[in-house]
Order: structure tokens, then C-alpha cells, then sequence
């Protein structure tokens, strides 16, 4: 008798896949990877196989492979990059935008918009530390007719000096060495944020986070032109849309309040942030 063979469900928004394998070492990939989207139960959707061979790792998809590493450290990261490149494709239907983004106070959702090294993941774990539900730190899925949020709940990568600004992130379970790295780890939203997946939520605040080391929290108004010009450079998917693109900004500016938040600490502005999305 072979290996048993074994299946783990995934769901982004409308997007339903199943890693499958019989090789025990990549059950436990298979099982780490994307696990914020994990579900009991589902249509198989999608089935991606998992396999070791002739030396290599392999993820196949209707027998024609989608990456391969000799070692399971690269392999995750190339499995991980390609399952996220497959749900961009299959979630096109979204307006897809470069962001972070979480549930506040349990209200409306916050997008944080900005390019690498704009603080946007540490940001994010912030907010959570404090309470809000974590949607995303990279891709942001907005429905382009209900102007809603919905989770997009892949592994954060956590920098050294983010690890270093949350250090009790550090002393839980430790993960796998394949989601280990010397500048970063992969890092469950589930381990950060505890409860089930949250639900879509309608979009409430546009922020533009600008992490500046040793600089004090300040916050700034961003008018509606500039907004929208911040939104469209940051958006993944114009194409899809072509002329409905100007419509869906416009509605997306004229909904939300749009504002640069400068901090050097972002425990300090998460907290800020709360408070002024309280208030409003």
C-alpha cells in the first residue's frame, strides 16, 4: 500500500482551490502555506499536486508544472508567489490595488496604500495588535460595484525590523524552516490575528502610510485629485476594467476619506489611527 494521500481546501473571495499530494513533508507545506484562507469544507476548485521528483520539489496543475525548486525553503516561496499570481488572474473581476488593508473597531475597512518600504505590513500588525481584523498586507480586493474590502488572507513577510518591533510574535510556535529567512519570515495572519476569516466590509478610509525612522505621527489631508492619482498608481488590474476604471476611482473618492500618515512607530500611529477612525 502507497502513501495516503491527503487535500487541503483554500478560499480567496470566489476563488476555490486544493493543494494534493501524498508525500508527508509537503502536507506540511501544503498546510503552512496560505493557511489564512484555509477551509474545512468546499469544492476542490482548482487542484494544484505537490510531488517529489528526481530530486525536485514540483507543483503541477492539470500535468503541466508551475515551479520546481531542489530545495523546500525556495520551493514554498516560488508555491506561495505562484498561488498568488493564480488568484490575482482568477480574481480580475476586483479592482486589485498594492495595499494593506483591516477591518477597524469592528466598522468599516481601511485601505493603506504605498509602495515597498512604505511601512504598509508593519502598519497592519499593528492595527491587529490592537484589535483590527487583518485583510491583507499586499493584495487589497476591492468589489468595484459595492466598494467593499474582501479579505485576501495570504502570508505576511515580516522583516527583521518588524520581528524587532513586535518581539512576542517571535516566542509562539516556531514556524517551519522553509518559511524561515536571514532578512524575513512568512507569518500567518491567523497567528496575529486569532479570530475566524472576517467577512467583506465596505471600504471607509483611503490611507497613504509614509514610515520615516525617528519621525514623530502626523497626518494630512490627501484631496480627491491626488487620491485618485495615488489609487491608480498603485492599481494591479486598470486593464480589466478600461473605461469603467474612471468611474470606480471617482465613486472610490468621493466615499472616503483620504489621508498621508508620516510615523516613525507604527504601534504609535496604528494607535492614532484608531482614534481618529473612531471618531469619524
Amino acid at each position: 500500500m502507497g502513501p495516503e494521500p491527503w487535500s487541503c481546501l483554500f478560499r480567496i473571495a470566489d476563488f476555490e482551490f486544493s493543494l494534493q499530494g501524498t508525500d508527508r513533508q509537503l502536507r506540511e507545506l501544503a498546510e503552512c502555506v496560505y493557511s489564512g484562507a484555509r477551509i474545512a469544507d468546499g469544492k476542490r476548485g482548482r487542484r494544484y499536486r505537490l510531488v517529489r521528483a528526481e530530486g525536485r520539489f514540483v507543483m503541477s496543475s492539470g500535468g503541466k508544472e508551475i515551479c520546481s525548486q531542489p530545495a523546500l525553503q525556495e520551493f514554498f516561496q516560488d508555491v506561495e508567489w505562484a498561488l498568488t499570481a493564480e488568484a490575482m488572474w482568477s480574481l480580475d473581476h476586483f479592482l486589485q490595488i498594492h495595499a494593506a488593508a483591516a477591518q477597524v473597531s469592528g466598522q468599516k475597512a481601511v485601505v493603506l496604500i504605498g509602495d515597498h518600504g512604505a511601512g504598509k505590513t508593519t502598519l497592519v500588525v499593528a492595527l491587529a495588535r490592537l484589535g483590527a481584523r487583518i485583510f491583507t498586507d499586499e493584495v487589497a480586493l476591492l468589489d468595484p460595484v459595492r466598494l467593499e474590502l474582501t479579505p485576501f488572507r495570504r502570508d505576511l513577510i515580516l522583516h527583521t525590523e518588524t520581528q524587532a518591533l513586535f518581539p512576542d510574535l517571535s516566542r509562539g510556535p516556531e514556524a517551519p524552516e522553509f518559511k524561515r529567512f536571514a532578512e524575513y519570515r512568512y507569518v500567518s495572519p491567523k497567528e496575529i490575528d486569532t479570530q475566524n476569516s472576517p467577512e467583506p466590509s465596505a471600504l471607509g478610509s483611503m490611507l497613504f502610510p509614509r514610515l520615516q525612522p525617528g519621525s514623530a505621527v502626523s497626518c494630512s489631508a490627501v484631496g480627491p485629485a491626488e487620491a485618485a492619482r495615488r489609487l491608480l498608481a498603485n492599481s494591479f488590474n486598470l486593464g480589466a476594467f478600461e473605461e469603467r476604471c474612471a468611474d470606480v476611482v471617482g465613486r472610490v473618492v468621493e466615499n472616503c476619506v483620504a489621508a498621508e500618515w508620516v510615523f516613525g512607530d507604527a504601534r504609535e500611529a496604528a494607535a492614532r489611527i484608531l482614534s481618529s477612525v473612531v471618531e469619524d
